[in-house]
């Protein structure tokens, strides 16, 4: 499956692995998960982002409210979407891993980072707006 073709080529072109998403972590709210738990987390936060990201990069989907395609973007600009469409991803597939999971979900809210780097996001989108 080369869904993530456009990622591999640009990271390949710059020499950047700041395409690819972040390594998922086997600690999550200060509890190592199990073999199990891990590899379902995996599952469902890759299967999440693979949602997001494949027609966006493909250029297939643009971003809600600026039709603007990936292959239009700057190298900085497609790195600072997709981390947030990564995290998109992350947390959508979180959330239905503390449905298969509860007592690993964290007692006090989190920050949440998708809203913070959204108002960042649409700054840098702007200049793309057509």
């Amino acid at each position: 499956d080369n869904f993530a073709q456009p990622i591999y080529e640009d990271a390949k072109r710059t020499g950047d692995i700041g395409y690819f998403p972040a390594a998922t972590p086997t600690v999550l709210n200060g509890k190592k998960l199990t073999t199990n738990q891990y590899n379902r987390m995996l599952e469902y936060v890759g299967s999440a982002r693979k949602s997001y990201i494949a027609p966006f990069i493909n250029d297939q989907a643009v971003i809600e409210g600026f039709n603007i395609k990936y292959s239009e973007l700057s190298d900085e600009d497609r790195k600072y979407v997709l981390t947030y469409l990564y995290d998109l991803g992350k947390q959508d597939g979180l959330n239905k891993f503390y449905e298969d999971f509860p007592e690993l979900k964290p007692q006090k809210p989190q920050t949440d980072f998708v809203k913070e780097i959204q108002k960042d996001l649409f700054k840098i989108l702007q200049k793309y707006k057509k």
